[in-house]
């Protein structure tokens, strides 16, 4: 076969004409294209917000608003473009291509002309202009391409006679565009796939990937054959320094900046970043009768009707007339000096601080007959263990299996918006939810017996006194108590009522206590309906201002995930080498290097026989050691 006489004429080509030669201009073409939909995809994070909270956004698969979605779609557009542009380049289609150059043209001139000047899109003109100069970059050599026409067969001239564009050039900047084209994810599985879909050829995808592949390695050995000869050692000396440090010391220092650099950053931009306050979205609470047995008997839940951020002064004062002491002052004396000591210490730590009441709206109580059976059980027994103990003088705890006993929890769950993030939507914040559990003593028996009448009878109340912390520290994993002494909690007042066949559960704060705000009187709804409202003063801890938990990962994350990758896939290239001698270490890659050249060139050509037979031939030299050897020749000593 003689490459440099052949003319591929398809017979669906729109280039009918066999007078010249054209020329290959698509890495040219797709470069521009490529830089494209980067720029979009910055154009998609700039938009609306800033960076991380529109990465925590779009990966929690949250609402989000025009701007987001017209630039996906823009890069969806963008995405479609340079594939169809590749497949006109493989089809030769010079047609279809004028069409898209008209059509593309047309679009982004509208885009950029009419909706981006208003904020369609986006506010911030640098992704717009930047996009724009690379998509001229692309109308530019799509149009030189257009009228040069597309090349027919494989292009002559330059170190060898590739039908791909990184081949025909073997030096060391080649191959490192080379490598960055590897290792850009799904980018040459894509271009292969495509290539085969697009082709007429006698190969299946398997075939066609192995064909890929032996190209691919008869490339890099020779760039590594052509480097050997420019640097010209001679036998028997060692390697230069200068090859030393440009090879071992760039290598040594990029695994040392691998696996020291994400804590370095982590560490440096956490002490010097801004922290981000993480103020409270969302409360639930669940009450829960338990049984020292493992029973859970669920009574209601709750949810908050109100929740307010407590502004605090720059300096965390505690004076009066100060957001503290307003949030505070309902509190006894005592008590409440105790409690802006704790906000002042959690101030000082720039925690922000909120306040949240929670519904006291009749929540329906629906138990199966066995579940409220069981309950009924468990009280009975629980009762005559009080009893007995009550007699005898014991006190009863809550971890002996062998004596039942009751005692009412209480789980509440804090959603934290982690990102800083203010929005009136709690859908576009980027949420972390900790528990906060309290529990009350074991119920006496008189306890009991009043919730034993009360599941009798269908209605009642019951107060259960010191259950719930009112002051709470929110942190990145728990939610505890600010206050450890018990004396300053509050109790709950459970009512049970009934009407016709609706049973419902009223938990309240037990307004006899002077830890519930405004007594009996809703403090935010300003109404009486005999059942004060549940509250808690939040301090949330901050989310550190580091580089790492703007994007909502963790410093254990980035090892996990990417330290540990990059080791294993720098480990996978480095060992095992001896299992590929016989393929990589070839003194000479020129008789394979042309017969792989003649496969493409018989494609193209149209001659399918041809390239199926010299495919067959190509796969029985590699099967064959000894003629892998023949035709590579042997290492030369000297």
């Amino acid at each position: 076969l003689q490459k440099n006489k052949l003319v591929w004429l398809a017979n669906d080509s729109d280039m009918s004409d066999t007078t010249g030669t054209g020329v290959d201009l698509y890495l040219w073409v797709v470069t521009p294209e490529l830089l494209a939909l980067v720029a979009v995809f910055g154009g998609l994070l700039s938009s609306g917000s800033d960076v991380p909270n529109k990465l925590q956004t779009l990966a929690s698969g949250s609402v989000v608003d025009w701007q987001t979605l017209g630039w996906v779609f823009l890069a969806f557009f963008q995405f479609v473009v340079i594939v169809v542009d590749r497949v006109l380049y493989l089809r030769r289609a010079i047609f279809s291509k004028a069409v898209l150059q008209v059509v593309t043209l047309v679009i982004f001139f509208s885009l950029f002309f009419f909706n981006m000047q208003q904020p369609l899109l986006t506010d911030n003109t640098t992704f717009v202009l930047g996009l724009f100069l690379v998509k001229c970059g692309y109308w530019i050599f799509s149009a030189r391409q257009l009228r040069l026409g597309y090349p027919k067969g494989l292009v002559s001239g330059g170190p060898s006679h590739s039908a791909n564009y990184f081949f025909r050039d073997f030096s060391f900047n080649g191959y490192c565009a080379y490598m960055v084209y590897l290792g850009t994810p799904f980018l040459f599985d894509m271009r292969v796939m495509l290539d085969w879909t697009c082709t007429r050829t006698t190969l299946d995808l398997f075939q066609w990937l192995t064909m890929e592949n032996i190209y691919s390695v008869l490339y890099q050995r020779e760039v590594t054959l052509a480097y050997r000869r420019t640097l010209k050692r001679h036998f028997g000396l060692a390697q230069p320094w200068v090859i030393k440090w440009s090879t071992g010391v760039s290598f040594f220092t990029g695994l040392a900046v691998v696996i020291w650099g994400p804590l370095l950053v982590s560490v440096v931009s956490a002490k010097y970043a801004k922290p981000r306050s993480a103020p409270v979205v969302a409360v639930r609470m669940e009450v829960i009768m338990a049984t020292s047995a493992g029973d859970q008997f669920s009574l209601s839940s709750l949810s908050a009707f109100a929740k307010a951020e407590v502004p605090m002064e720059a300096n965390c004062s505690t004076s009066e007339n100060t957001s503290m002491a307003a949030a505070t002052w309902w509190l006894p004396p005592d008590e409440q000096r105790t409690a802006l000591e704790l906000l002042h210490t959690e101030c000082t730590l720039k925690d922000s601080f909120s306040a949240v009441y929670m519904s006291s709206e009749h929540d329906m109580w629906q138990p199966t007959p066995k579940r409220r059976s069981n309950f009924a059980a468990a009280l009975a027994k629980a009762h005559s263990v009080a009893v007995l103990a009550e007699e005898e003088g014991r006190v009863l705890g809550k971890t002996n299996a062998s004596e039942t006993t009751v005692w009412l929890d209480v789980l509440v769950y804090f959603t934290r918006n982690t990102t800083g993030l203010n929005s009136g939507n709690d859908d576009l914040q980027y949420q972390s939810t900790v528990l906060g559990a309290h529990a009350s003593d074991v119920l006496a028996s008189c306890k009991i017996h009043e919730l034993q009448d009360m599941l009798r009878t269908g209605t009642g109340s019951l107060v259960i006194p010191s259950v719930i912390d009112p002051l709470v520290k929110l942190s990145a994993d728990a939610a505890t108590s600010l206050y450890t002494s018990r004396g300053m909690l509050q109790g709950l007042n459970l009512t049970l009522n009934s009407q016709d066949s609706s049973v419902w559960w009223a938990v309240c704060c037990d307004a006899s206590t002077d830890y519930c705000r405004d007594s009996a009187a809703n403090p935010v709804l300003e109404d009486d309906d005999g059942c004060a409202g549940i509250w808690f003063l939040t301090s949330s801890q901050p989310v550190g201002g580091g580089v790492f938990s703007r994007f909502g990962l963790s410093l254990i994350t980035i090892y996990t995930i990417f330290v540990l990758y990059i080791g294993k896939t720098v480990r996978a290239n480095i060992s095992g080498l001896i299992t590929y001698i016989p393929f990589t270490e070839l003194p000479s890659t020129a008789k394979l290097w042309a017969l792989c050249n003649d496969i493409y060139t018989a494609r193209y050509h149209g001659d399918l026989a041809m390239e199926e037979e010299l495919f067959a031939m190509l796969i029985d030299i590699y099967r064959s050691p000894e003629t892998l050897l023949q035709l590579s020749g042997e290492q030369s000593i000297r």
